[in-house]
């Protein structure tokens, strides 16, 4: 099992192995991280999905309000919306290689839901963020070579 330390080495030995620029790796990892996060969110009204934040070197404890009345999940899309992911790469265009990058929900039932608690959830034995941390780990070399091509 990969735990955060041994990842944290294995990207250091990749970007040095590849030369490749460490900031982008770090950019690139985390926003797919992000992406992999909102795309495995179960949707009821939305918040969840709504309420993960990413920060660099710190925990942004602040959630979505609630909406006045409930909302079903017409319309709530696999992906994170445009302005999500514009919020993230700004916040990523400061993050330099070495920083820890948070992403974090902090509803009170978010730790529920990565233990399973959602059905939506039930294919993902091992929790919406550590089965997004598994699938980085294991996937890390295809998105070292993603930076690589865009070079």
């Amino acid at each position: 099992m990969t735990t955060p330390a041994k990842f944290r080495a294995d990207v250091s030995e990749f970007v040095r192995k590849t030369q490749l620029a460490p900031d982008l790796v770090l950019r690139k990892l985390a926003l797919d991280a992000y992406a992999g996060i909102i795309k495995r969110s179960p949707v009821d009204t939305g918040r969840f999905r709504s309420s993960h934040r990413l920060t660099i070197n710190r925990i942004d404890p602040s959630v979505e309000p609630p909406r006045a009345s409930r909302s079903s999940r017409a319309g709530v899309t696999r992906e994170a919306s445009p302005s999500d992911l514009n919020r993230v790469q700004g916040t990523l265009s400061r993050a330099r290689f070495g920083v820890t990058v948070h992403i974090t929900n902090s509803l009170p039932y978010a730790r529920r839901l990565e233990n399973g608690w959602s059905a939506q959830t039930n294919n993902q034995p091992d929790g919406i963020y550590g089965a997004t941390f598994r699938e980085l780990a294991a996937n890390l070399s295809r998105a070292v070579g993603e930076v690589r091509r865009q070079l």
